[in-house]
């Protein structure tokens, strides 16, 4: 070996120096393999020289790779200061490379690390260019006139309507209700929807929900809406486990669509330090055994899909069995929770941020609406609920609606019916 580099280096002591080095530092670094080199090169001739030495002074011209543990080939590509310099990769890495943290191929860490940290950065500027979006789209959505058309129109007008109904049956019946989550966010948000949205949300403590229960039907029936709508309390779309028992009020058209939810919530009696995660866990283990013991009791459901508007006792007793368990109430208390029916979010809601109700503006109108809607929705979106998510959520419905032929026909003339009946309504 030494004497193949003295012949090559021409007696020059600084090379001759410089390439010992490098050969120490290639053996100390494992990086040449003897038998890699040799299977994967077998045409090479070895006989005035060691594969180490046709490596160093031909293979790397070559595009020859000395082991596993060091490509050459990406080294150069990599670092196009030492393509240009022609300088053999393998020995620039062990003398110099190495400890300027250079990458000796796709096997090194430090490969993957500085992969990960260049991806870090693309991702971070990806992330400035979509919240830039974002703030562009709180500047069109909330800081500007948006008006709805098509089929959204439509829906969104025949929404309010219904809206109105229920606040008239509400009113005639003594029954508190508020305006709930996303309807409540448009309407601080937006003064009236989201402008995507497609539907209203409403919120009533369980006494309300059961007495709207058995009074809804009759209203419809009694203002002459049967061909207008319908209410139902319908179970969920999750192979048969689970129940969406909150009350939905649907519009007939030739594709017939919820448009309303009506959420129960309970009083509860707990102590502010039994707020915690365990709570939560038992929570969410009684609901999955309310809505099991719900689903399992077949004479619940209309024709199988649906439950009966009004409850049964059958109903109330497997209800009482698990709120129980968790001291949930019919009597007033300092704390409310969302009830087992609904897909609300759990959290712990303050008596005095819900009552005594208050009015809000919802697209002109005026409807029932927490005390306090600014701390409703934080609890429930977060503190940044005045600006839009960075992941918007949509409703799948119109897509059902959009192509079907007469369906604007036939809204206007639902829409016309409600307004006529909420505007000369009985109480």
């Amino acid at each position: 070996m030494i004497f193949y580099i003295i012949k090559k280096e021409k007696g020059n002591p600084k090379n001759i120096y410089r390439k010992i080095k490098a050969y120490y530092k290639i053996n100390k670094y494992n990086l040449f393999d003897e038998s890699y080199y040799l299977e994967n090169n077998p045409n090479i001739d070895l006989s005035n020289k060691s594969p180490l030495d046709d490596y160093i002074y031909h293979g790397y011209r070559e595009g020859k790779n000395p082991s596993k543990n060091f490509d050459g080939n990406y080294y150069l590509e990599k670092y196009e200061d030492v393509k240009s310099s022609g300088q053999n990769p393998l020995i620039h890495y062990v003398l110099y490379g190495k400890n300027e943290g250079r990458i000796s191929g796709k096997n090194d860490l430090t490969y993957f690390k500085d992969m990960i940290l260049e991806n870090n950065s693309r991702l971070k500027q990806q992330e400035k260019i979509i919240d830039s979006y974002r703030r562009l789209f709180d500047v069109i959505f909330i800081d500007q006139d948006f008006h709805p058309k098509n089929t959204l129109k439509d829906v969104q007008d025949m929404c309010l309507e219904i809206l109105k109904f229920v606040d008239n049956v509400c009113k005639k019946h003594n029954i508190d209700y508020w305006i709930d989550v996303g309807t409540l966010l448009g309407a601080v948000r937006h003064g009236g929807y989201i402008p995507w949205d497609d539907d209203i949300d409403i919120g009533m403590m369980r006494n309300d929900y059961n007495k709207f229960i058995q009074i809804l039907d009759d209203e419809i029936k009694l203002n002459g809406l049967e061909n207008v709508m319908d209410s139902r309390r319908q179970r969920l779309f999750n192979n048969g486990k689970s129940v969406y028992a909150c009350i939905q009020m649907k519009y007939h058209t030739s594709y017939s669509l919820g448009m309303i939810d009506i959420f129960p919530y309970d009083y509860i009696i707990i102590d502010e330090k039994d707020m915690n995660n365990d709570f939560n866990e038992k929570y969410a283990k009684e609901r999955r055994e309310y809505r099991k013991d719900i689903v399992n009791t077949k004479e619940l459901f209309d024709k199988g899909t649906y439950m009966s508007l009004k409850k049964s006792n059958k109903e109330d007793e497997i209800l009482k069995k698990h709120s129980d368990k968790l001291n949930m109430t019919l009597k007033k208390s300092d704390w409310i929770i969302p009830g087992f029916e609904g897909s609300c979010t759990f959290r712990f809601i303050e008596n005095n941020c819900i009552f005594p109700l208050r009015n809000i503006k919802f697209e002109g109108y005026e409807f029932k609406s927490p005390k306090n809607p600014f701390k409703y929705l934080k609890l429930k979106y977060g503190k940044n609920y005045m600006e839009l998510p960075k992941v918007v959520l949509f409703h799948e419905r119109r897509k059902y609606l959009r192509y079907r032929r007469n369906n604007h026909k036939v809204f206007r003339k639902h829409i016309s019916k409600l307004k006529t009946v909420n505007d000369n309504f009985e109480f």
